[in-house]
């Protein structure tokens, strides 16, 4: 069964979605209250550790789910988990951003091989490249600095390693920042659980 992921979920799916089950964003669970009891849903199955759920025929990641308790809809982007727990759909973990930005926050790293002239330093966003020297900068080794939103794009050097770590950090906090989309509308008791009520269900 496929997953939907960014394909447009239609108005009146999200209204039964919206009407069948709660959200704790404290907690980051979803509970169906469709039944005669209350339920915490388990979910569907894990891809890559990734919680999922079935409604009506058609299985949804709960992350993306999360945006639609908490704004209306569903994220138009992808959905990053900042602590890179990707089990953990708590509502203060979660932003939208771009597929590129999304790949960043791992625990592994790739950094771009031109041509053979960039070596891996095993640092996400900062390699080494040995420069020739020409009018604007001397022969040696440099730390070249790339775009943290856009692949492949280069913007800075140094010979300095740590200044080089600086910018990159610098340039990914700049980079993450929570859309004003992200902020959930004030129209969410009816299908928004508090992480007290949820404790008392479910601890």
């Amino acid at each position: 069964m496929k997953v939907t992921d960014l394909r447009v979920v239609p108005f009146d799916v999200c209204e039964r979605m919206l009407s069948a089950m709660m959200y704790c964003p404290d907690r980051g669970r979803f509970v169906r209250t469709s039944g005669k009891e209350p339920e915490l849903m388990k979910g569907y199955d894990r891809v890559n550790n990734y919680w999922k759920t079935t409604f009506e025929g058609k299985v949804y990641f709960q992350h993306r789910m999360a945006f639609l308790f908490m704004t209306g809809k569903f994220p138009d982007l992808f959905i990053d988990h900042i602590d890179r727990d990707s089990s953990n759909n708590e509502w203060s973990n979660l932003r939208q951003c771009s597929h590129w930005e999304n790949l960043q926050n791992r625990d592994w790293c790739h950094v771009p091989r031109y041509s053979g002239r960039f070596t891996a330093l095993g640092l996400r966003g900062v390699a080494m490249r040995y420069h020739h020297g020409d009018e604007i900068a001397p022969p040696g080794l440099y730390y070249e600095v790339m775009s943290p939103s856009e692949e492949g794009l280069i913007v800075g050097a140094t010979t300095d390693f740590f200044v080089a770590c600086c910018a990159r950090k610098s340039l990914e906090n700049k980079a993450f920042v929570k859309l004003e989309s992200m902020d959930p509308v004030k129209d969410t008791e009816h299908r928004i659980m508090s992480g007290l009520e949820f404790d008392k269900l479910f601890c």
